[in-house]
């Protein structure tokens, strides 16, 4: 295995459990996307810190068929979504 092999195995409950999804929203101002790694069962973010990872995850995860969704689309009024550490 390779070392991203088996960092996605340790993160393999991410696309395991149906409660992992990406918040994704379009920020104008930089003129991309903007996503997190979310637990909708908590209300917390997943940070990764390597960059490269993260991204890597937020791929896996959706070849392995997760959601994708606006935060907006979630009924989490609750809950404040600062995009400025996740980007993608």
């Amino acid at each position: 295995m390779t070392n991203w092999e088996d960092e996605l195995q340790e993160y393999s409950y991410l696309w395991e459990d149906d409660h992992w999804v990406i918040l994704s929203r379009y920020d104008p101002e930089i003129q991309r996307t903007r996503s997190l790694i979310f637990d909708t069962s908590t209300g917390m973010a997943l940070i990764i810190e390597n960059n490269e990872l993260a991204e890597i995850l937020k791929s896996e995860m959706k070849r392995r068929g997760c959601r994708v969704m606006d935060p907006d689309s979630l009924d989490l009024n609750e809950f404040s979504f600062d995009f400025e550490d996740q980007d993608s």
